[in-house]
C-alpha cells in the first residue's frame, strides 16, 4: 500500500512540474475591435532598443499617437521573454508598431502577444481610429527649470571668478605686505 501511494504521489508531482504543451501560452483569438476593449492603453511607435533577462524583454518605444490611455513619450514595454509564455518575441528595432497595453502611464506597462500587438499598419491604424476616434499625442517628458535664459549657470561662473579674484588679490595683498615689513 506504501509503494502505491509513492508511486501515485510521483506520477502526480511528474505530471504537475513536467513542462508540456499545457504550459504553452495559449490566447483566445480576437479581432482588433476585442482587442481595444481589452487594452487599458493603446499606442504607435517606433522600437528603439530591446533588453532582455531570460524571463522578460522590455521594449524602448518612442511614441507617436496614444488611441487609448495614457503614455508618455517614451516608454519601457515589459512583455515575457519568449512566443512560449506569450511574449512578442524578438521585434526589429527602427521599425513602427501598433501595441495594445495593459497598464497606464506612469505605470507598469505590459504587453503580450495575446494582446493584439502587430507591426504598424495603416489598415490596422485605421481599425483602431473607428474603435477610439482620433489619437491623442504622448505626455512629454518633463524638463528642468532653470531661472532666466540660463542664469543659473551664468550665476556658477560669476561665484567662481568673484571667489578666484579674491583669492588672488588676498594673495597679492599679503605678499606685498610682507615685503614691506
Amino acid at each position: 500500500m506504501k509503494r502505491l501511494v509513492l508511486v501515485l504521489a510521483v506520477t502526480a508531482g511528474m505530471l504537475v512540474l513536467s513542462p508540456g504543451p499545457s504550459w504553452a501560452c495559449s490566447c483566445v483569438s480576437g479581432t482588433t475591435a476585442d482587442h481595444v476593449k481589452r487594452a487599458e492603453t493603446i499606442l504607435d511607435g517606433t522600437l528603439e532598443w530591446t533588453s532582455s533577462n531570460g524571463l522578460t524583454t522590455t521594449y524602448g518605444v518612442q511614441v507617436e499617437d496614444v488611441f487609448k490611455g495614457r503614455a508618455g513619450v517614451r516608454e519601457k514595454l515589459l512583455s515575457p521573454a519568449n512566443a512560449a509564455t506569450c511574449g512578442l518575441g524578438d521585434l526589429a528595432t527602427n521599425e513602427r508598431y501598433v501595441f495594445f497595453v495593459t497598464g497606464i502611464h506612469p505605470g507598469v506597462m505590459q504587453v503580450t502577444s495575446c494582446g493584439g500587438s502587430a507591426p504598424y499598419a495603416a489598415a490596422l491604424a485605421a481599425q483602431v481610429r473607428a474603435a477610439t476616434g482620433p489619437p491623442g499625442r504622448p505626455i512629454p517628458e518633463p524638463v528642468a527649470v532653470v531661472s532666466g535664459h540660463g542664469s543659473g549657470h551664468r550665476w556658477a561662473w560669476i561665484t567662481g571668478v568673484l571667489v578666484i579674484g579674491a583669492a588672488v588679490t588676498g594673495a597679492l595683498t599679503w605678499s606685498r605686505r610682507r615685503l614691506t615689513v
